[in-house]
Protein backbone atom coordinates (compact mmCIF):
# COMPACT_ATOMS: atom_id res chain seq x y z
CA UNK A 1 0.00 0.00 0.00
CA UNK A 2 1.37 3.40 -0.96
CA UNK A 3 2.62 5.58 1.91
CA UNK A 4 0.35 8.41 0.78
CA UNK A 5 -2.70 6.17 1.17
CA UNK A 6 -1.45 4.89 4.53
CA UNK A 7 -1.06 8.47 5.77
CA UNK A 8 -4.50 9.40 4.48
CA UNK A 9 -6.17 6.39 6.13
CA UNK A 10 -4.36 7.09 9.40
CA UNK A 11 -5.62 10.67 9.47
CA UNK A 12 -9.15 9.47 8.70
CA UNK A 13 -9.05 7.06 11.65
CA UNK A 14 -7.70 9.75 13.99
CA UNK A 15 -10.45 12.14 12.93
CA UNK A 16 -13.00 9.37 13.47
CA UNK A 17 -11.98 8.73 17.08
CA UNK A 18 -11.90 12.50 17.67
CA UNK A 19 -15.47 12.86 16.48
CA UNK A 20 -17.08 10.89 19.33
CA UNK A 21 -19.78 11.71 21.84
CA UNK A 22 -20.12 13.95 23.81
CA UNK A 23 -18.38 15.92 21.02
CA UNK A 24 -16.03 18.04 23.12
CA UNK A 25 -13.02 17.43 20.88
CA UNK A 26 -12.39 19.32 17.65
CA UNK A 27 -9.84 18.13 15.10
CA UNK A 28 -7.13 20.37 13.72
CA UNK A 29 -5.55 17.34 12.04
CA UNK A 30 -5.13 17.70 8.30
CA UNK A 31 -4.01 15.25 5.67
CA UNK A 32 -0.57 15.89 4.15
CA UNK A 33 0.37 18.37 6.91
CA UNK A 34 3.87 19.77 6.27
CA UNK A 35 4.61 21.01 9.80
CA UNK A 36 8.16 19.97 10.87
CA UNK A 37 7.10 19.19 14.47
CA UNK A 38 3.52 18.01 14.66
CA UNK A 39 0.70 16.73 12.49
CA UNK A 40 -1.79 19.13 13.99
CA UNK A 41 -3.60 19.40 17.30
CA UNK A 42 -6.82 18.54 19.06
CA UNK A 43 -8.83 21.35 20.64
CA UNK A 44 -10.33 20.23 23.95
CA UNK A 45 -13.49 21.95 25.21
CA UNK A 46 -14.91 21.70 28.74
CA UNK A 47 -18.47 21.90 27.37
CA UNK A 48 -20.45 20.62 24.41
CA UNK A 49 -21.01 24.29 23.54
CA UNK A 50 -17.98 24.83 21.33
CA UNK A 51 -17.31 28.47 22.17
CA UNK A 52 -13.95 30.17 22.61
CA UNK A 53 -14.53 30.71 26.33
CA UNK A 54 -15.10 26.96 26.75
CA UNK A 55 -11.71 25.91 25.34
CA UNK A 56 -9.77 23.92 27.94
CA UNK A 57 -6.53 23.68 25.96
CA UNK A 58 -5.01 22.06 22.88
CA UNK A 59 -3.05 18.82 22.56
CA UNK A 60 -0.27 18.55 19.98
CA UNK A 61 -0.41 15.29 18.00
CA UNK A 62 1.94 13.26 15.84
CA UNK A 63 0.33 10.62 13.60
CA UNK A 64 1.98 7.54 12.18
CA UNK A 65 0.25 4.97 10.00
CA UNK A 66 1.63 1.46 9.38
CA UNK A 67 0.56 -1.73 7.63
CA UNK A 68 3.17 -3.88 9.38
CA UNK A 69 1.83 -6.74 11.43
CA UNK A 70 1.93 -5.68 15.07
CA UNK A 71 1.78 -8.09 17.96
CA UNK A 72 -0.67 -6.92 20.59
CA UNK A 73 0.02 -8.08 24.13
CA UNK A 74 -2.77 -7.18 26.51
CA UNK A 75 -3.62 -3.67 25.36
CA UNK A 76 -0.18 -2.77 23.98
CA UNK A 77 1.92 -2.90 20.86
CA UNK A 78 5.34 -1.44 20.12
CA UNK A 79 6.67 0.97 17.50
CA UNK A 80 9.90 2.97 17.08
CA UNK A 81 10.15 6.71 17.69
CA UNK A 82 13.01 8.64 16.09
CA UNK A 83 15.58 10.44 18.22
CA UNK A 84 15.32 13.52 15.98
CA UNK A 85 11.58 13.77 16.63
CA UNK A 86 12.05 13.48 20.39
CA UNK A 87 14.67 16.23 20.33
CA UNK A 88 12.22 18.56 18.58
CA UNK A 89 9.45 17.69 21.05
CA UNK A 90 11.79 18.49 23.95
CA UNK A 91 12.63 21.93 22.51
CA UNK A 92 8.97 22.91 22.26
CA UNK A 93 8.34 21.83 25.89
CA UNK A 94 4.68 21.18 25.07
CA UNK A 95 4.60 17.41 24.96
CA UNK A 96 2.88 15.46 22.23
CA UNK A 97 0.25 12.77 21.88
CA UNK A 98 1.83 10.26 19.49
CA UNK A 99 -0.92 8.37 17.64
CA UNK A 100 -0.16 5.11 15.85
CA UNK A 101 -2.72 3.68 13.43
CA UNK A 102 -2.25 0.02 12.45
CA UNK A 103 -3.96 -0.80 9.11
CA UNK A 104 -4.85 -4.31 8.01
CA UNK A 105 -3.76 -4.54 4.36
CA UNK A 106 -6.53 -6.78 3.07
CA UNK A 107 -9.52 -5.34 4.88
CA UNK A 108 -8.15 -1.83 5.66
CA UNK A 109 -9.49 -2.40 9.18
CA UNK A 110 -7.77 0.10 11.47
CA UNK A 111 -6.87 0.25 15.16
CA UNK A 112 -5.41 3.33 16.86
CA UNK A 113 -2.84 3.26 19.66
CA UNK A 114 -1.30 6.10 21.63
CA UNK A 115 1.84 7.09 23.47
CA UNK A 116 1.49 10.07 25.83
CA UNK A 117 4.77 11.95 25.53
CA UNK A 118 5.00 14.41 28.41
CA UNK A 119 8.17 16.49 28.92
CA UNK A 120 9.41 14.04 31.57
CA UNK A 121 8.73 11.00 29.39
CA UNK A 122 10.39 12.61 26.36
CA UNK A 123 13.51 13.21 28.43
CA UNK A 124 13.47 9.61 29.73
CA UNK A 125 13.31 8.17 26.20
CA UNK A 126 16.03 10.50 24.93
CA UNK A 127 18.33 9.47 27.78
CA UNK A 128 17.86 5.79 26.88
CA UNK A 129 18.57 6.46 23.19
CA UNK A 130 21.72 8.46 24.01
CA UNK A 131 22.92 5.79 26.46
CA UNK A 132 22.46 3.05 23.87
CA UNK A 133 23.87 5.16 21.02
CA UNK A 134 20.83 4.58 18.82
CA UNK A 135 18.89 6.76 16.38
CA UNK A 136 15.47 5.47 17.50
CA UNK A 137 13.80 3.49 20.27
CA UNK A 138 10.93 1.00 20.22
CA UNK A 139 8.33 2.02 22.82
CA UNK A 140 4.98 0.71 24.00
CA UNK A 141 1.77 2.17 22.59
CA UNK A 142 -1.59 1.53 24.29
CA UNK A 143 -4.80 0.77 22.44
CA UNK A 144 -7.44 3.52 22.12
CA UNK A 145 -11.01 2.37 22.65
CA UNK A 146 -13.88 4.33 21.11
CA UNK A 147 -14.89 7.20 23.42
CA UNK A 148 -11.57 7.12 25.31
CA UNK A 149 -9.68 9.87 23.51
CA UNK A 150 -11.20 12.73 25.51
CA UNK A 151 -9.89 11.28 28.78
CA UNK A 152 -6.49 10.70 27.17
CA UNK A 153 -6.34 14.32 25.98
CA UNK A 154 -7.39 15.78 29.33
CA UNK A 155 -4.83 13.66 31.16
CA UNK A 156 -2.15 14.82 28.71
CA UNK A 157 -3.09 18.46 29.29
CA UNK A 158 -2.96 18.04 33.06
CA UNK A 159 0.45 16.36 33.05
CA UNK A 160 2.05 18.74 30.57
CA UNK A 161 0.91 21.70 32.70
CA UNK A 162 2.62 20.14 35.72
CA UNK A 163 5.90 19.66 33.86
CA UNK A 164 7.17 23.03 32.59
CA UNK A 165 10.87 22.98 31.69
CA UNK A 166 11.75 25.58 34.33
CA UNK A 167 10.17 23.48 37.08
CA UNK A 168 11.97 20.34 35.89
CA UNK A 169 15.32 22.13 36.17
CA UNK A 170 14.44 23.32 39.68
CA UNK A 171 13.20 19.87 40.73
CA UNK A 172 16.46 18.22 39.73
CA UNK A 173 18.50 20.68 41.79
CA UNK A 174 16.55 20.18 45.02
CA UNK A 175 16.50 17.55 47.75
CA UNK A 176 13.00 16.61 48.85
CA UNK A 177 11.74 14.72 51.87
CA UNK A 178 8.35 13.99 50.30
CA UNK A 179 7.60 12.66 46.83
CA UNK A 180 4.52 11.82 44.81
CA UNK A 181 4.44 9.12 42.16
CA UNK A 182 2.01 9.23 39.24
CA UNK A 183 1.78 6.30 36.84
CA UNK A 184 0.99 6.83 33.18
CA UNK A 185 -2.28 4.92 33.31
CA UNK A 186 -5.98 5.64 32.88
CA UNK A 187 -8.75 4.22 35.04
CA UNK A 188 -9.93 1.75 32.38
CA UNK A 189 -6.39 0.41 31.82
CA UNK A 190 -5.86 -1.08 35.27
CA UNK A 191 -6.63 -4.65 34.21
CA UNK A 192 -3.53 -4.59 31.98
CA UNK A 193 -1.40 -2.51 34.36
CA UNK A 194 2.13 -3.74 34.97
CA UNK A 195 4.20 -1.41 37.19
CA UNK A 196 7.43 -2.81 35.72
CA UNK A 197 6.40 -1.78 32.21
CA UNK A 198 4.62 1.52 32.87
CA UNK A 199 6.40 4.89 33.21
CA UNK A 200 5.94 6.64 36.53
CA UNK A 201 6.26 10.42 36.90
CA UNK A 202 8.13 11.46 40.04
CA UNK A 203 7.37 14.80 41.74
CA UNK A 204 9.10 16.35 44.73
CA UNK A 205 6.85 18.22 47.17
CA UNK A 206 7.95 21.37 49.00
CA UNK A 207 5.64 23.78 50.84
CA UNK A 208 2.63 22.32 49.06
CA UNK A 209 4.17 22.79 45.59
CA UNK A 210 5.00 19.93 43.24
CA UNK A 211 8.24 19.95 41.27
CA UNK A 212 8.62 17.46 38.39
CA UNK A 213 11.86 15.49 38.68
CA UNK A 214 11.89 12.59 36.24
CA UNK A 215 9.98 9.76 34.60
CA UNK A 216 11.18 6.22 35.15
CA UNK A 217 10.26 2.58 34.77
CA UNK A 218 11.46 0.77 37.89
CA UNK A 219 13.70 -2.29 37.63
CA UNK A 220 11.87 -3.76 40.63
CA UNK A 221 9.11 -2.99 43.09
CA UNK A 222 9.78 -3.31 46.80
CA UNK A 223 6.57 -3.50 48.81
CA UNK A 224 6.32 -3.98 52.59
CA UNK A 225 2.87 -4.30 54.09
CA UNK A 226 0.69 -6.01 56.67
CA UNK A 227 -2.11 -8.35 55.71
CA UNK A 228 -4.83 -10.11 57.70
CA UNK A 229 -6.19 -13.44 56.52
CA UNK A 230 -8.38 -16.18 57.95
CA UNK A 231 -7.33 -19.76 58.53
CA UNK A 232 -10.03 -22.04 59.94
CA UNK A 233 -11.88 -19.03 61.42
CA UNK A 234 -8.71 -17.66 63.05
CA UNK A 235 -7.62 -14.18 61.98
CA UNK A 236 -3.88 -13.96 61.41
CA UNK A 237 -2.01 -10.70 60.87
CA UNK A 238 1.28 -11.03 59.00
CA UNK A 239 3.89 -8.63 57.73
CA UNK A 240 5.48 -9.33 54.37
CA UNK A 241 7.88 -7.95 51.83
CA UNK A 242 7.60 -8.48 48.06
CA UNK A 243 10.38 -7.64 45.62
CA UNK A 244 8.97 -7.92 42.13
CA UNK A 245 11.56 -7.70 39.35
CA UNK A 246 11.46 -8.63 35.70
CA UNK A 247 13.23 -11.93 36.27
CA UNK A 248 11.89 -13.13 39.61
CA UNK A 249 9.43 -12.61 42.43
CA UNK A 250 10.85 -12.65 45.95
CA UNK A 251 8.46 -12.98 48.90
CA UNK A 252 9.50 -12.78 52.57
CA UNK A 253 6.83 -13.38 55.21
CA UNK A 254 7.48 -12.44 58.85
CA UNK A 255 11.23 -12.33 58.09
CA UNK A 256 11.06 -16.11 58.29
CA UNK A 257 9.26 -17.69 55.34
CA UNK A 258 11.01 -17.03 52.02
CA UNK A 259 9.85 -17.80 48.47
CA UNK A 260 11.77 -17.09 45.27
CA UNK A 261 9.90 -17.61 41.97
CA UNK A 262 11.43 -17.53 38.51
CA UNK A 263 9.13 -15.73 36.07
CA UNK A 264 10.72 -17.61 33.19
CA UNK A 265 10.02 -21.19 34.21
CA UNK A 266 7.20 -20.47 36.72
CA UNK A 267 9.00 -22.49 39.40
CA UNK A 268 9.86 -21.46 42.93
CA UNK A 269 11.94 -22.33 45.97
CA UNK A 270 10.85 -22.31 49.61
CA UNK A 271 13.21 -21.57 52.48
CA UNK A 272 12.39 -21.29 56.19
CA UNK A 273 14.97 -18.88 57.59
CA UNK A 274 16.31 -19.29 61.13
CA UNK A 275 13.68 -18.28 63.68
CA UNK A 276 13.51 -14.60 64.61
CA UNK A 277 10.71 -14.80 67.18
CA UNK A 278 8.11 -17.36 68.25
CA UNK A 279 5.28 -15.19 66.95
CA UNK A 280 6.81 -14.78 63.50
CA UNK A 281 7.65 -18.48 63.28
CA UNK A 282 4.12 -19.61 64.20
CA UNK A 283 2.58 -17.11 61.78
CA UNK A 284 4.91 -18.39 59.06
CA UNK A 285 3.82 -21.97 59.70
CA UNK A 286 0.15 -20.93 59.53
CA UNK A 287 0.78 -19.03 56.29
CA UNK A 288 2.43 -22.15 54.89
CA UNK A 289 -0.63 -24.14 55.86
CA UNK A 290 -2.92 -21.58 54.17
CA UNK A 291 -0.95 -21.79 50.92
CA UNK A 292 -0.97 -25.58 51.04
CA UNK A 293 -4.76 -25.68 51.53
CA UNK A 294 -5.72 -22.91 49.10
CA UNK A 295 -2.99 -23.00 46.42
CA UNK A 296 -2.53 -19.25 46.70
CA UNK A 297 -0.92 -16.62 48.88
CA UNK A 298 -3.13 -14.71 51.35
CA UNK A 299 -2.42 -11.29 49.79
CA UNK A 300 -5.02 -8.81 48.59
CA UNK A 301 -2.60 -6.42 46.86
CA UNK A 302 -0.86 -9.23 44.95
CA UNK A 303 -2.86 -12.16 43.62
CA UNK A 304 -0.32 -14.97 43.50
CA UNK A 305 -1.36 -18.55 42.78
CA UNK A 306 0.98 -21.27 43.90
CA UNK A 307 0.95 -24.97 44.73
CA UNK A 308 3.48 -27.36 46.19
CA UNK A 309 4.79 -30.28 44.15
CA UNK A 310 4.80 -32.46 47.26
CA UNK A 311 2.28 -31.57 49.96
CA UNK A 312 3.28 -34.59 52.02
CA UNK A 313 6.20 -32.62 53.43
CA UNK A 314 3.66 -30.53 55.39
CA UNK A 315 1.68 -33.46 56.79
CA UNK A 316 2.88 -32.72 60.34
CA UNK A 317 2.47 -28.95 60.19
CA UNK A 318 -0.44 -28.94 62.69
CA UNK A 319 1.70 -30.76 65.25
CA UNK A 320 4.51 -28.26 64.68
CA UNK A 321 2.15 -25.30 65.15
CA UNK A 322 0.68 -26.82 68.32
CA UNK A 323 4.15 -27.52 69.74
CA UNK A 324 5.31 -23.92 69.34
CA UNK A 325 2.03 -22.44 70.56
CA UNK A 326 2.43 -24.40 73.81
CA UNK A 327 6.02 -23.21 74.08
CA UNK A 328 4.95 -19.60 73.44
CA UNK A 329 2.40 -19.82 76.25
CA UNK A 330 5.10 -20.91 78.72
CA UNK A 331 7.51 -18.24 77.45
CA UNK A 332 4.87 -15.58 77.87
CA UNK A 333 4.38 -16.62 81.50
CA UNK A 334 8.06 -16.19 82.32
CA UNK A 335 8.25 -12.91 80.41
CA UNK A 336 9.77 -13.90 77.07
CA UNK A 337 7.49 -12.03 74.69
CA UNK A 338 6.16 -13.77 71.61
CA UNK A 339 7.83 -10.97 69.64
CA UNK A 340 11.18 -11.24 71.42
CA UNK A 341 13.89 -11.64 68.77
CA UNK A 342 16.31 -14.39 69.69
CA UNK A 343 20.03 -13.96 69.27
CA UNK A 344 21.19 -15.64 66.07
CA UNK A 345 23.75 -17.62 68.10
CA UNK A 346 21.10 -19.12 70.38
CA UNK A 347 20.95 -22.94 70.66
CA UNK A 348 17.21 -23.36 70.14
CA UNK A 349 17.03 -27.10 70.83
CA UNK A 350 18.67 -26.72 74.25
CA UNK A 351 16.86 -23.46 75.11
CA UNK A 352 13.34 -24.61 74.22
CA UNK A 353 13.82 -27.99 75.85
CA UNK A 354 15.02 -26.24 79.04
CA UNK A 355 12.10 -23.79 79.10
CA UNK A 356 9.45 -26.47 78.64
CA UNK A 357 11.08 -29.03 80.92
CA UNK A 358 11.67 -26.61 83.81
CA UNK A 359 8.76 -24.20 83.68
CA UNK A 360 5.97 -26.39 82.32
CA UNK A 361 6.95 -29.82 83.59
CA UNK A 362 8.33 -28.31 86.85
CA UNK A 363 11.64 -30.10 86.69
CA UNK A 364 13.16 -27.55 89.06
CA UNK A 365 15.91 -29.95 90.10
CA UNK A 366 17.58 -29.15 86.81
CA UNK A 367 18.64 -25.79 88.24
CA UNK A 368 18.37 -26.38 92.00
CA UNK A 369 22.07 -26.72 92.78
CA UNK A 370 23.17 -23.72 90.72
CA UNK A 371 20.27 -21.32 90.97
CA UNK A 372 18.83 -22.12 94.43
CA UNK A 373 15.21 -22.80 93.51
CA UNK A 374 14.42 -24.22 96.93
CA UNK A 375 15.71 -21.27 98.94
CA UNK A 376 14.23 -18.26 97.15
CA UNK A 377 10.87 -17.08 95.88
CA UNK A 378 12.39 -14.42 93.61
CA UNK A 379 15.16 -15.66 91.31
CA UNK A 380 17.49 -14.21 88.74
CA UNK A 381 18.04 -16.90 86.11
CA UNK A 382 20.36 -17.08 83.12
CA UNK A 383 18.66 -19.46 80.70
CA UNK A 384 21.42 -18.97 78.15
CA UNK A 385 24.24 -16.58 77.33
CA UNK A 386 21.62 -14.24 75.84
CA UNK A 387 18.51 -14.64 78.02
CA UNK A 388 18.38 -13.51 81.66
CA UNK A 389 15.14 -13.33 83.65
CA UNK A 390 13.92 -12.37 87.10
CA UNK A 391 11.10 -14.72 88.11
CA UNK A 392 8.84 -15.12 91.11
CA UNK A 393 7.31 -18.36 92.37
CA UNK A 394 3.59 -18.27 93.04
CA UNK A 395 1.38 -20.45 95.24
CA UNK A 396 0.57 -22.73 92.28
CA UNK A 397 4.25 -23.82 92.28
CA UNK A 398 4.77 -22.13 88.91
CA UNK A 399 7.25 -19.39 88.09
CA UNK A 400 6.08 -16.11 86.56
CA UNK A 401 7.86 -13.05 85.29
CA UNK A 402 8.28 -10.52 88.08
CA UNK A 403 7.20 -7.89 85.53
CA UNK A 404 3.60 -8.92 85.73
CA UNK A 405 0.66 -6.87 87.03
CA UNK A 406 -0.78 -10.02 88.54
CA UNK A 407 2.42 -10.39 90.58
CA UNK A 408 2.81 -6.93 92.11
CA UNK A 409 -0.91 -6.78 92.91
CA UNK A 410 -0.71 -10.06 94.85
CA UNK A 411 2.69 -9.60 96.52
CA UNK A 412 3.65 -6.51 98.48
CA UNK A 413 7.00 -5.13 99.62
CA UNK A 414 7.48 -3.24 102.88
CA UNK A 415 10.07 -1.04 104.64
CA UNK A 416 9.69 -0.76 108.44
CA UNK A 417 9.50 2.70 109.96
CA UNK A 418 11.66 1.53 112.88
CA UNK A 419 14.85 -0.50 113.10
CA UNK A 420 13.34 -2.98 115.55
CA UNK A 421 11.86 -6.40 114.80
CA UNK A 422 9.21 -5.93 112.15
CA UNK A 423 5.80 -7.53 111.59
CA UNK A 424 4.06 -6.03 108.51
CA UNK A 425 0.66 -7.06 109.91
CA UNK A 426 1.03 -5.02 113.10
CA UNK A 427 3.99 -2.64 112.89
CA UNK A 428 4.14 0.70 111.10
CA UNK A 429 5.71 0.41 107.65
CA UNK A 430 6.06 1.96 104.22
CA UNK A 431 4.58 0.16 101.24
CA UNK A 432 7.06 0.09 98.38
CA UNK A 433 7.22 -1.13 94.82
CA UNK A 434 8.53 -4.64 94.36
CA UNK A 435 11.27 -3.07 92.22
CA UNK A 436 12.47 -0.51 94.78
CA UNK A 437 15.54 -2.56 95.60
CA UNK A 438 16.72 -2.78 91.98
CA UNK A 439 18.61 -0.25 89.85
CA UNK A 440 16.70 0.47 86.66
CA UNK A 441 19.87 0.42 84.55
CA UNK A 442 20.33 -3.21 85.66
CA UNK A 443 16.69 -4.17 85.10
CA UNK A 444 16.59 -2.90 81.52
CA UNK A 445 19.21 -5.50 80.56
CA UNK A 446 16.79 -8.30 81.45
CA UNK A 447 15.01 -10.20 78.69
CA UNK A 448 11.67 -10.01 80.50
CA UNK A 449 11.90 -6.34 81.54
CA UNK A 450 8.63 -4.46 81.04
CA UNK A 451 8.81 -0.73 81.75
CA UNK A 452 5.03 -0.32 81.75
CA UNK A 453 4.72 -2.70 84.70
CA UNK A 454 7.74 -1.14 86.43
CA UNK A 455 6.27 2.35 85.95
CA UNK A 456 2.81 1.36 87.16
CA UNK A 457 4.21 -0.23 90.34
CA UNK A 458 5.61 3.15 91.46
CA UNK A 459 2.51 5.12 90.56
CA UNK A 460 0.03 2.78 92.25
CA UNK A 461 -1.10 2.80 95.88
CA UNK A 462 1.33 -0.03 96.58
CA UNK A 463 4.20 2.49 96.70
CA UNK A 464 4.39 5.23 99.34
CA UNK A 465 5.02 8.61 97.68
CA UNK A 466 6.43 10.21 100.86
CA UNK A 467 9.30 7.74 101.17
CA UNK A 468 12.62 9.63 101.29
CA UNK A 469 14.31 6.86 99.30
CA UNK A 470 12.19 7.98 96.32
CA UNK A 471 14.90 10.60 95.83
CA UNK A 472 17.54 7.88 95.35
CA UNK A 473 15.16 5.83 93.21
CA UNK A 474 14.53 8.82 90.94
CA UNK A 475 18.29 9.43 90.59
CA UNK A 476 18.74 5.78 89.61
CA UNK A 477 16.07 6.24 86.96
CA UNK A 478 17.83 9.40 85.70
CA UNK A 479 21.09 7.41 85.48
CA UNK A 480 19.27 4.83 83.32
CA UNK A 481 18.06 7.65 81.06
CA UNK A 482 21.62 8.91 80.63
CA UNK A 483 22.56 5.49 79.26
CA UNK A 484 19.47 4.83 77.15
CA UNK A 485 18.09 8.34 76.40
CA UNK A 486 14.58 6.94 76.83
CA UNK A 487 12.48 9.98 77.77
CA UNK A 488 9.77 7.97 79.50
CA UNK A 489 12.31 7.22 82.25
CA UNK A 490 12.56 10.94 83.04
CA UNK A 491 8.79 11.20 83.24
CA UNK A 492 8.71 8.61 86.04
CA UNK A 493 11.68 10.19 87.86
CA UNK A 494 9.98 13.60 87.69
CA UNK A 495 6.72 12.10 89.00
CA UNK A 496 8.44 10.55 92.02
CA UNK A 497 10.21 13.81 92.93
CA UNK A 498 7.06 15.91 92.42
CA UNK A 499 5.14 13.59 94.73
CA UNK A 500 7.96 13.55 97.28
CA UNK A 501 8.21 17.36 97.33
CA UNK A 502 4.43 17.61 97.79
CA UNK A 503 4.44 15.09 100.65
CA UNK A 504 7.42 16.46 102.59
CA UNK A 505 8.76 19.74 103.88
CA UNK A 506 10.71 22.04 101.59
CA UNK A 507 13.88 20.18 100.58
CA UNK A 508 16.59 21.83 98.48
CA UNK A 509 18.14 18.55 97.33
CA UNK A 510 14.84 17.28 95.94
CA UNK A 511 14.33 20.59 94.10
CA UNK A 512 17.84 20.47 92.61
CA UNK A 513 17.27 16.93 91.37
CA UNK A 514 13.94 17.96 89.83
CA UNK A 515 15.67 20.85 88.03
CA UNK A 516 18.38 18.62 86.60
CA UNK A 517 15.59 16.51 85.08
CA UNK A 518 14.15 19.71 83.59
CA UNK A 519 17.53 20.50 82.07
CA UNK A 520 17.72 17.06 80.47
CA UNK A 521 14.30 17.69 78.96
CA UNK A 522 15.52 21.07 77.61
CA UNK A 523 12.71 22.81 79.48
CA UNK A 524 13.10 26.51 80.33
CA UNK A 525 13.78 27.39 83.95
CA UNK A 526 11.31 29.85 85.48
CA UNK A 527 12.37 33.09 87.14
CA UNK A 528 11.46 31.64 90.54
CA UNK A 529 13.57 28.52 89.88
CA UNK A 530 16.50 30.68 88.76
CA UNK A 531 16.28 32.69 91.98
CA UNK A 532 16.33 29.42 93.92
CA UNK A 533 19.50 28.29 92.11
CA UNK A 534 21.27 31.58 92.85
CA UNK A 535 20.25 31.31 96.49
CA UNK A 536 22.08 27.97 96.56
CA UNK A 537 25.12 29.58 94.90
CA UNK A 538 25.08 32.29 97.60
CA UNK A 539 25.27 29.57 100.25
CA UNK A 540 28.32 27.73 101.55
CA UNK A 541 27.50 24.11 100.61
CA UNK A 542 30.09 23.53 97.89
CA UNK A 543 28.66 20.33 96.32
CA UNK A 544 25.21 21.95 96.10
CA UNK A 545 26.74 25.12 94.62
CA UNK A 546 28.40 22.89 92.01
CA UNK A 547 25.01 21.33 91.15
CA UNK A 548 23.37 24.76 90.80
CA UNK A 549 26.10 26.03 88.45
CA UNK A 550 25.76 22.90 86.29
CA UNK A 551 21.97 23.30 86.02
CA UNK A 552 22.46 26.94 85.00
CA UNK A 553 24.96 25.79 82.37
CA UNK A 554 27.85 27.76 83.87
CA UNK A 555 30.81 25.47 83.22
CA UNK A 556 33.76 27.58 84.42
CA UNK A 557 32.35 28.35 87.94
CA UNK A 558 31.37 24.67 88.22
CA UNK A 559 34.93 23.63 87.27
CA UNK A 560 36.42 25.93 89.91
CA UNK A 561 34.21 24.52 92.65
CA UNK A 562 34.84 20.90 91.58
CA UNK A 563 38.60 21.43 91.66
CA UNK A 564 38.36 22.69 95.26
CA UNK A 565 36.38 19.71 96.57
CA UNK A 566 38.06 16.98 98.59
CA UNK A 567 38.43 13.47 97.16
CA UNK A 568 35.41 12.09 98.99
CA UNK A 569 33.19 14.91 97.73
CA UNK A 570 34.48 14.47 94.17
CA UNK A 571 33.82 10.72 94.26
CA UNK A 572 30.33 11.38 95.56
CA UNK A 573 29.54 13.78 92.70
CA UNK A 574 31.02 11.47 90.06
CA UNK A 575 28.69 8.68 91.26
CA UNK A 576 25.57 10.83 90.71
CA UNK A 577 23.80 11.74 87.42
CA UNK A 578 24.69 15.44 87.85
CA UNK A 579 28.23 14.55 86.76
CA UNK A 580 26.90 13.44 83.36
CA UNK A 581 25.38 16.90 82.86
CA UNK A 582 28.63 18.50 83.97
CA UNK A 583 30.63 16.37 81.48
CA UNK A 584 28.37 17.51 78.65
CA UNK A 585 28.65 21.25 79.33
Amino acid sequence: MDTLIIEHLACMEVNRIILQEPYRLVSEVQFNDKSPCFDGEIIVYNSSELKKQNIEDTVKVQIKGTTKNKKVKGNKTSHPIEKADLEIYKKTGKGVLYLLVVIEKKTTKMQAFYKALTPLEIERLLNIIIEKGQSSLSVDFKIIEDGQLEQICKTQISRVRKQPSSFIDVGKSKDFSTYRLEYDILSNEFKNFNPLETPVHIYGIENGKEFPIEAAIPDALNISMNETFELLEEKIDIKFNIIDSREELHILIEDTLEFVFSKKNKKGKLNIIRMKSLDSYIKSLKTLKYISLNNKFPFKIYHISSFFDDKKQFINIDEEINKYEKLMKVCKRIGISERYEFDERENFDFLFDSIYNIFEEKNYARFTAKQGFEEHTILRIELSDYITLILIKDTDDLFYSIFNRRTFKKIGAFIPKTKEMFNPNTDAHYKVSLFSGYQLKDLITLTNFDFEVYNESFRSDSHDKSLTSNNEISLGIVAAFDESEDVKFLDLAKYLLDELISATEDNEIYKLNLLQIKKRLSESITEEEEEFLYSIIDGDNQPMRFVAYVILGLKIPAQKIFSCLNDEQKQGIVSFPIYTLYSNL
